[in-house]
């Protein structure tokens, strides 16, 4: 007979969370704009059993889960006006990340995803009149592979390197 797979949450009550983060945008003109984002964030456990209260082990003073210390986004765009009406947007766009660590509480077992750089690109063509568009774009151009969860029998990674179009409307 087959066995049933059962989701348990467990609450980590006690955390300690302190962080400052920054958004800015740079647009000197109509046709350049700079972004920047900053983060930190200092998290930790406080007294912490996933396999419940005094069964070892306890994750007190480990970072929380998915929390890199540090990242970085890093944007470009520039949009040039076509003579027939309408634009073309260009942009590219890095994210930087500190490590962090990924839990089975289950079993219990901790993983850690190293530092990682990703970037993505686009191209977008503004319709005449601003409420169409039309966007093609690359993303994770390094085809970086992240570890999203895991645990000894399976890793769910992150989406590979990925193309596409894209139509809109803004209404």
């Amino acid at each position: 007979m087959g066995s049933i797979p059962i989701a348990v949450t467990t609450n980590a009550a006690q955390t300690s969370l302190n962080g400052v983060k920054f958004n800015g945008t740079w647009q000197p003109n109509s046709h350049h704009k700079l972004n920047l984002g900053l983060t930190y964030l200092g998290s930790r456990y406080g007294n912490y059993y996933p396999l419940g209260q005094g069964n070892p082990p306890n994750y007190k003073g480990r970072p929380l889960d998915d929390s890199p210390q540090y990242t970085v986004n890093v944007g470009y765009t520039y949009t040039h006006p076509l003579p027939i009406g309408g634009s073309v947007a260009m942009g590219v766009h890095t994210y930087f990340s500190d490590s962090y660590i990924v839990s089975d509480v289950a079993i219990p077992i901790q993983y850690r995803q190293p530092a990682f750089h990703m970037t993505d690109v686009d191209a977008t063509y503004n319709f005449p009149g601003g409420n169409w568009y039309a966007e093609a774009y690359a993303r994770n151009l390094e085809n970086k592979i992240l570890v999203i969860n895991a645990n000894p029998d399976f890793v769910v990674p992150g989406a590979p390197r990925t193309f596409g179009l894209r139509v809109g409307f803004y209404y």
